[in-house]
């Protein structure tokens, strides 16, 4: 197990020290804060193993999870082997014993759509070997897991999803996904789905790049919301969601679930300050 300190400001120095000194299978690594793509490099460039997992600092794995994860790894002769997530105390009526396996071309369209197969490393148990020539891009402080799946997904031949629930998962008050709308978020947003679309485009994948620029539709929609939720005020973003919502037209407007979110996602499209005086106002009055 290597842990790796990533430039932390309370007793985790000492804590992680403590606990490499009774057990010789941890190493930890003390490094200055380089966001969490440094984090996940650091720990991926001094893995030695043939399977590679993560669990972030404030998650933790239930007690079988690894060896559960293995098991269907081995069990359906899979590349990842991926396992349900949970919210400690928040009560979820799903099937446990639900097992989906996909091909490559079925990976991928699980993945853009981004329900069962997400774009997240710390559920999953992934064939060392997919990472080869893979380094994390530090200029995201936001979805550099995503943008590492992804490049994964195009390489591999099975993935086995099992509905257990094995990771936890924890949000913190300040953690970087429960801040503000920033910058960095809305500059990662674009960054790794424009990216996405493109390879698929590139690929000449047709219906794949079909379903990423709709998958790259709601994501930047969902971001859009989160913008007039938190009062930030970047027009320059806005205006280039705004146009990418626009180029996807219709297709993107029909693949929202909600009647409500097709009719507001059309207002997004057609007038900006409008749609955020509209979700204000919505908004004020629950």
């Amino acid at each position: 197990m290597i842990v790796v300190d990533n430039g932390s400001e309370d007793s985790t120095k000492e804590i992680a020290n403590k606990l490499a000194d009774k057990d010789d299978r941890i190493i930890v690594i003390h490094q200055n804060n380089q966001g969490p793509a440094g984090s996940r490099d650091t720990g991926l460039k001094n893995a030695t193993g043939d399977y590679i997992a993560y669990c972030d600092s404030d998650d933790w794995f239930e007690p079988d999870c690894l060896e559960s994860l293995m098991d269907f790894l081995t069990r359906y002769n899979a590349d990842i082997a991926v396992c349900r997530s949970q919210i400690p105390g928040k009560i979820i009526d799903y099937n446990p014993f639900e097992v989906q396996v996909w091909d490559k071309d079925g990976a991928i369209d699980a993945f853009l759509e981004h329900k069962k197969l997400n774009g997240v490393l710390w559920n999953k148990l992934i064939r060392r070997e997919l990472f080869d020539g893979i380094e994390f891009d530090k200029t995201l402080w936001y979805w550099e897991d995503l943008a590492v799946v992804w490049k994964i997904m195009k390489r591999v031949n099975r993935v086995v999803r099992f509905n257990e629930a094995k990771y936890n998962f924890y949000v913190h008050p300040e953690s970087m996904c429960a801040k503000k709308y920033s910058p960095n978020r809305i500059y990662s947003s674009l960054k790794v789905w424009n990216k996405i679309v493109e390879d698929c485009s590139d690929a000449g994948m047709e219906e794949h790049s079909r379903n990423a620029t709709v998958a790259r539709f709601k994501w930047l929609y969902g971001d859009l919301k989160l913008m007039f939720k938190d009062d930030y005020d970047d027009k320059e973003s806005m205006k280039t969601v705004q146009c990418i919502m626009r180029q996807t037209g219709t297709i993107g407007i029909k693949s929202l679930e909600s009647k409500k979110d097709k009719i507001f996602a059309s207002l997004c499209i057609a007038d900006l300050n409008l749609a955020k005086t509209m979700y204000k106002i919505l908004n004020r009055s629950k």
